[in-house]
């Protein structure tokens, strides 16, 4: 069987398409889709919260959810990357983990700081 010049040099281009969709992709998904997982109502992944503040705002937390059902959650982190914030902040929410407040009630907020843009 003989290709020609021109199919060789098409079936090549298709190849290393799929080929960089099969090495890249997975990579890009897992990275933009990876959150923290949450360790509390104080979520202080950069490292900005003391010890003594990050226990009265989780108190405070707690105490807002025991009286009105509404449950807070703050997280910090220093870089997303190059993604932005909003979509960001957006995904996380979505993430089985992070979904904030009672089923069926708009009452879960998120106070969440960027400390870094990567772009």
């Amino acid at each position: 069987m003989k290709f020609s010049k021109n199919k060789t040099s098409s079936f090549l281009m298709v190849f290393l398409v799929v080929l960089s969709f099969l090495i890249f992709l997975p990579q890009a998904l897992v990275s933009q889709n990876q959150f923290p997982k949450p360790v509390g109502h104080v979520n202080d992944f950069a490292d900005v919260i003391s010890e003594n503040t990050g226990c009265q705002i989780e108190a405070i937390c707690i105490e807002v959810k025991q009286k009105t059902g509404a449950e807070i959650a703050i997280l910090t982190v220093q870089t997303i990357g190059d993604q932005h914030d909003t979509d960001y902040t957006i995904r996380l929410l979505e993430d089985e983990n992070w979904q904030l407040g009672e089923r069926g009630k708009d009452n879960g907020v998120l106070i969440f700081k960027l400390f870094r843009r990567e772009n």
